[in-house]
């Protein structure tokens, strides 16, 4: 009967044991998976807070570097400047507050002076010639005038840039000008000296009006015929 009991005894420990196993083995993987995360995260890395502070200060060195640069940059450039100023190619023109005529003249084109020795030279003129002829039926006429311009400045290539940019409307007030020529006008000596004079007196109202600067100081027919 002992014996019997030893063994009943025996049997009923085998299943509590294998319990236990299962459960020590499953809480070991569970710990080992949850080492394992942690590792391939990171979390066991060093803090990042060093490489930062690193970076920062990096960052300030390379800044403090520049404004040092900076500094040392800032009178070459005001000696340049000055040179610029003293050497006469650009003149800024301070204006007032308030005063309209010198704030509208301050941008305007300025005349060209020539590179010569003699205190007479004078200035540089320019010329230009509009891109195609001009052709107008005469005042109660069946005469037809055809005619070609040149233009002449003495200021520099903004005159001449304004030309090309409103050439349309140079052309519209010219031709209305060339309408009003009556037949018995052009048998006139100074006919043709009066008609360049007020086309040119047209055309610098054109530019005024849309640039605030005429500039044309002659015109010049390339070609002149009536027929």
């Amino acid at each position: 009967m002992a014996e019997e009991a030893e063994e009943q005894e025996d049997k009923g420990k085998g299943p509590l044991l294998k319990i236990i196993l299962f459960a020590v083995g499953g809480l070991l993987i569970l710990i080992l998976t949850i080492v394992l995360t942690l590792f391939i995260s990171g979390f066991f890395d060093e803090e990042p807070s060093e490489e930062v502070e690193e970076t920062l200060q990096q960052l300030e060195e390379q800044a403090e570097e520049n404004k040092v640069n900076k500094t040392k940059a800032e009178p070459e450039q005001e000696q340049e400047d000055s040179d610029e100023s003293e050497s006469g190619e650009e003149e800024v023109v301070e204006c007032e507050e308030g005063d309209e005529e010198c704030e509208a003249n301050a941008g305007a084109p300025k005349k060209v002076t020539r590179e010569m020795p003699e205190p007479s030279a004078g200035f540089v003129q320019s010329y230009q010639e509009l891109s195609r002829p001009l052709i107008a039926n005469l005042q109660s006429s069946r005469k037809v005038m055809q005619i070609t311009l040149a233009v002449m400045t003495q200021y520099d290539e903004k005159v001449l840039e304004h030309v090309d940019k409103h050439e349309f409307a140079l052309r519209s007030v010219i031709l209305d000008i060339m309408r009003q020529t009556k037949e018995e006008d052009i048998t006139r000596p100074d006919f043709r000296v009066e008609l360049a004079e007020r086309i040119r007196l047209g055309m610098n109202s054109v530019l005024e009006r849309w640039e605030n600067f005429g500039g044309i100081e002659e015109v010049y027919f390339t070609e002149f015929v009536i027929q």
